[in-house]
């Protein structure tokens, strides 16, 4: 779909796919510029209540899950050799709102 694009937008209920709701939902890339789509990395995710939910990037580097989560999230990015964990909890699961060069996070998720 539409990578680098924030996912919860169309995949949240009045969304326009939301016949397909996701609970969290990004893209990482191999680079902080979001130029390289990673697939194959791991996200690993712990909810506030301590359940753990593992996804895998696809082709053009989107995660997504429409597990119920409780928030804050910790959240943990993975490509084998390296990984990157958030330093704060992620307040809602729609990491591409913030998570792009004009969010809050200034960057894109990157490994």
């Amino acid at each position: 779909m539409k990578a680098g694009e924030p996912c919860l937008s169309c995949h949240s209920s009045g969304g326009s796919a939301s016949e397909a709701k996701f609970s969290v939902a990004g893209t990482v890339y191999a680079d902080a510029s979001g130029s390289a789509p990673l697939e194959g990395a791991t996200i690993t995710i712990v909810d506030d209540a301590g359940k753990q939910v593992t996804l895998t990037s696809n082709s053009v580097g989107n995660f997504y899950t429409s597990k119920s989560l409780v928030f804050p999230l910790s959240i943990t990015v993975s490509d084998g050799a390296s990984e990157a964990t958030m330093v704060m909890g992620a307040p809602n699961g729609n990491c591409n709102d913030c998570h792009s060069p004009d969010g809050e996070a200034g960057a894109r998720i990157y490994v």
